[in-house]
Protein backbone atom coordinates (compact mmCIF):
# COMPACT_ATOMS: atom_id res chain seq x y z
CA UNK A 1 0.00 0.00 0.00
CA UNK A 2 1.40 3.38 -0.77
CA UNK A 3 0.45 6.47 1.58
CA UNK A 4 0.67 9.52 -0.08
CA UNK A 5 2.47 12.44 1.86
CA UNK A 6 3.11 16.29 0.63
CA UNK A 7 5.52 16.34 -1.98
CA UNK A 8 9.22 18.29 -1.10
CA UNK A 9 10.69 20.89 -2.14
CA UNK A 10 13.26 22.99 -2.63
CA UNK A 11 14.00 26.43 -0.85
CA UNK A 12 16.40 28.54 -0.16
CA UNK A 13 17.69 30.19 3.29
CA UNK A 14 20.42 33.39 3.81
CA UNK A 15 22.29 31.37 6.11
CA UNK A 16 22.23 28.03 8.60
CA UNK A 17 23.66 28.38 11.57
CA UNK A 18 24.56 25.18 13.96
CA UNK A 19 24.66 25.67 17.87
CA UNK A 20 26.15 22.60 19.72
CA UNK A 21 26.43 22.38 23.65
CA UNK A 22 29.69 21.06 24.64
CA UNK A 23 29.25 19.31 28.20
CA UNK A 24 26.10 18.14 27.63
CA UNK A 25 26.76 14.53 27.28
CA UNK A 26 29.02 14.26 30.53
CA UNK A 27 26.32 16.00 32.39
CA UNK A 28 23.48 13.65 31.75
CA UNK A 29 26.07 11.12 32.35
CA UNK A 30 26.75 12.58 36.00
CA UNK A 31 23.01 13.18 36.96
CA UNK A 32 21.63 9.58 35.78
CA UNK A 33 24.29 7.93 38.10
CA UNK A 34 23.52 9.62 40.85
CA UNK A 35 20.65 8.45 43.40
CA UNK A 36 18.17 11.40 42.82
CA UNK A 37 19.14 11.22 39.21
CA UNK A 38 15.67 11.27 38.11
CA UNK A 39 14.85 13.78 40.27
CA UNK A 40 17.40 16.11 38.32
CA UNK A 41 16.44 14.82 35.51
CA UNK A 42 13.20 16.80 35.40
CA UNK A 43 14.98 20.18 36.05
CA UNK A 44 17.32 19.62 33.50
CA UNK A 45 14.34 18.97 31.02
CA UNK A 46 12.65 22.10 32.35
CA UNK A 47 15.54 24.52 31.42
CA UNK A 48 16.18 22.37 28.13
CA UNK A 49 12.38 22.67 27.33
CA UNK A 50 12.91 26.72 28.03
CA UNK A 51 16.22 26.93 25.83
CA UNK A 52 14.62 24.96 23.17
CA UNK A 53 11.15 27.04 23.26
CA UNK A 54 12.87 30.25 23.31
CA UNK A 55 13.98 29.82 20.04
CA UNK A 56 10.75 28.74 18.81
CA UNK A 57 8.69 31.62 20.59
CA UNK A 58 9.96 35.31 21.63
CA UNK A 59 7.37 37.44 22.46
CA UNK A 60 9.31 40.45 21.55
CA UNK A 61 9.62 38.81 18.18
CA UNK A 62 13.34 39.63 18.11
CA UNK A 63 13.94 36.38 17.00
CA UNK A 64 11.60 36.80 13.91
CA UNK A 65 13.92 35.47 10.74
CA UNK A 66 15.59 32.24 12.33
CA UNK A 67 13.59 28.89 12.65
CA UNK A 68 14.49 26.11 14.75
CA UNK A 69 14.63 23.29 11.89
CA UNK A 70 16.28 20.30 13.14
CA UNK A 71 17.43 19.02 16.62
CA UNK A 72 20.04 16.45 17.25
CA UNK A 73 20.62 15.17 20.13
CA UNK A 74 22.14 18.23 22.03
CA UNK A 75 22.52 20.16 19.12
CA UNK A 76 20.30 23.04 17.35
CA UNK A 77 19.44 23.83 13.76
CA UNK A 78 18.46 27.28 12.57
CA UNK A 79 17.63 27.93 9.32
CA UNK A 80 18.67 31.77 8.68
CA UNK A 81 16.01 34.08 6.48
CA UNK A 82 17.18 37.64 8.22
CA UNK A 83 19.14 39.22 5.37
CA UNK A 84 20.89 41.54 7.25
CA UNK A 85 24.29 39.96 9.06
CA UNK A 86 23.76 42.80 11.76
CA UNK A 87 21.26 40.76 12.88
CA UNK A 88 22.92 37.21 12.59
CA UNK A 89 25.56 38.45 14.56
CA UNK A 90 23.40 40.28 17.64
CA UNK A 91 21.06 36.84 17.53
CA UNK A 92 24.11 34.89 18.15
CA UNK A 93 25.92 37.29 20.85
CA UNK A 94 22.69 38.70 22.06
CA UNK A 95 19.61 36.72 22.09
CA UNK A 96 21.02 33.31 21.31
CA UNK A 97 23.81 33.93 24.29
CA UNK A 98 21.40 35.53 27.41
CA UNK A 99 19.33 32.31 26.45
CA UNK A 100 22.01 29.71 26.66
CA UNK A 101 23.30 31.61 29.92
CA UNK A 102 20.26 31.30 31.48
CA UNK A 103 20.14 27.57 30.66
CA UNK A 104 23.61 27.35 32.09
CA UNK A 105 22.93 29.08 35.26
CA UNK A 106 20.41 26.44 35.88
CA UNK A 107 22.27 23.78 34.95
CA UNK A 108 25.10 24.56 37.30
CA UNK A 109 22.43 24.81 39.80
CA UNK A 110 21.60 20.99 39.21
CA UNK A 111 24.73 19.87 38.46
CA UNK A 112 27.93 22.04 40.32
CA UNK A 113 30.84 19.65 38.56
CA UNK A 114 29.01 20.86 34.96
CA UNK A 115 30.23 23.86 32.69
CA UNK A 116 27.76 24.15 29.46
CA UNK A 117 29.21 25.96 26.28
CA UNK A 118 27.24 26.41 23.25
CA UNK A 119 29.86 26.19 20.17
CA UNK A 120 28.06 27.79 17.18
CA UNK A 121 28.90 27.49 13.64
CA UNK A 122 27.74 29.72 10.63
CA UNK A 123 27.34 29.03 6.70
CA UNK A 124 26.13 31.14 3.92
CA UNK A 125 27.22 31.83 0.19
CA UNK A 126 28.22 35.04 -1.55
CA UNK A 127 24.71 35.37 -2.72
CA UNK A 128 23.05 34.73 0.42
CA UNK A 129 21.29 32.07 -0.90
CA UNK A 130 21.44 28.56 0.81
CA UNK A 131 19.78 25.50 -1.01
CA UNK A 132 17.94 23.04 1.58
CA UNK A 133 15.46 20.46 1.05
CA UNK A 134 12.05 20.35 3.06
CA UNK A 135 10.01 16.90 3.24
CA UNK A 136 6.35 16.94 3.23
CA UNK A 137 4.90 16.66 6.58
CA UNK A 138 4.38 13.19 7.29
CA UNK A 139 1.31 11.78 6.46
CA UNK A 140 -1.78 11.75 9.52
CA UNK A 141 -1.89 8.27 8.99
CA UNK A 142 1.30 7.42 9.82
CA UNK A 143 1.60 10.08 12.62
CA UNK A 144 -1.39 8.69 14.41
CA UNK A 145 -1.57 11.24 17.21
CA UNK A 146 2.50 10.30 17.77
CA UNK A 147 4.65 14.28 18.77
CA UNK A 148 7.06 13.46 16.65
CA UNK A 149 9.12 15.70 14.03
CA UNK A 150 6.37 16.08 10.93
CA UNK A 151 8.79 17.96 8.40
CA UNK A 152 12.87 17.13 7.65
CA UNK A 153 15.50 19.46 6.58
CA UNK A 154 18.59 18.17 4.52
CA UNK A 155 21.19 20.45 3.29
CA UNK A 156 24.88 20.14 2.74
CA UNK A 157 25.29 23.35 4.57
CA UNK A 158 23.83 21.87 7.90
CA UNK A 159 26.57 19.00 7.17
CA UNK A 160 29.32 21.40 7.15
CA UNK A 161 28.24 23.67 9.98
CA UNK A 162 28.20 20.61 11.85
CA UNK A 163 32.19 19.47 10.73
CA UNK A 164 33.46 22.82 11.97
CA UNK A 165 31.49 22.63 14.90
CA UNK A 166 33.98 19.80 15.30
CA UNK A 167 37.29 21.82 14.68
CA UNK A 168 39.01 22.95 18.16
CA UNK A 169 38.84 26.69 17.50
CA UNK A 170 34.42 26.06 18.18
CA UNK A 171 35.57 25.39 22.03
CA UNK A 172 37.29 28.69 22.14
CA UNK A 173 35.49 31.18 19.31
CA UNK A 174 32.28 33.37 19.42
CA UNK A 175 31.70 31.64 16.64
CA UNK A 176 33.23 29.67 13.63
CA UNK A 177 32.03 30.49 9.65
CA UNK A 178 32.73 29.94 6.22
CA UNK A 179 33.81 32.25 3.44
CA UNK A 180 30.81 33.23 2.81
CA UNK A 181 29.43 34.43 6.37
CA UNK A 182 32.49 35.60 6.62
CA UNK A 183 32.63 38.63 3.90
CA UNK A 184 28.90 39.32 5.09
CA UNK A 185 29.77 39.61 8.45
CA UNK A 186 32.61 41.73 7.86
CA UNK A 187 31.64 44.07 4.59
CA UNK A 188 27.47 44.26 5.63
CA UNK A 189 27.82 43.43 9.41
CA UNK A 190 30.09 45.95 10.54
CA UNK A 191 32.29 43.18 12.70
CA UNK A 192 35.60 44.33 12.49
CA UNK A 193 38.20 42.11 10.17
CA UNK A 194 40.79 41.81 13.03
CA UNK A 195 38.34 40.23 14.91
CA UNK A 196 38.26 37.34 12.45
CA UNK A 197 41.60 34.40 12.51
CA UNK A 198 41.99 32.75 9.30
CA UNK A 199 42.07 29.32 9.83
CA UNK A 200 42.89 28.60 6.22
CA UNK A 201 41.87 25.94 4.38
CA UNK A 202 40.19 22.92 6.38
CA UNK A 203 39.05 19.65 4.84
CA UNK A 204 36.24 18.64 6.11
CA UNK A 205 34.79 15.02 6.80
CA UNK A 206 33.01 13.81 4.06
CA UNK A 207 33.11 16.47 1.38
CA UNK A 208 35.08 16.35 -1.92
CA UNK A 209 36.70 20.42 -1.58
CA UNK A 210 38.11 22.05 0.99
CA UNK A 211 36.50 24.94 2.94
CA UNK A 212 37.97 28.18 3.72
CA UNK A 213 37.00 28.86 7.79
CA UNK A 214 37.19 31.88 10.15
CA UNK A 215 37.15 32.41 14.05
CA UNK A 216 35.20 35.08 15.13
CA UNK A 217 37.89 35.48 18.29
CA UNK A 218 36.22 36.16 21.68
CA UNK A 219 37.97 39.34 22.43
CA UNK A 220 38.82 42.58 20.58
CA UNK A 221 37.63 45.69 19.11
CA UNK A 222 34.42 45.76 17.83
CA UNK A 223 32.00 48.15 15.77
CA UNK A 224 28.43 46.16 15.69
CA UNK A 225 26.17 48.41 17.81
CA UNK A 226 25.25 47.10 21.16
CA UNK A 227 21.80 46.53 22.04
CA UNK A 228 19.42 49.49 22.62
Amino acid sequence: MTIESEAPKRREATAVLYADIRGFTATLDRIESEADGPEKMKGYLAAWQLLRDALVRDESGETKGFYLANRVGDAFVILVFEKDPKRWYRYVTNYLADRFDEFATEVRRIDPESNPHLKISLYSTTSKKVPYYETGVMNESLVRGFSIARRDFLCTAINKCARMDALAEADTSVLLCNGGAHGWLVADGGIDEGRFRDLGMIELRGFREKERVFALLARGPMSVPPRG
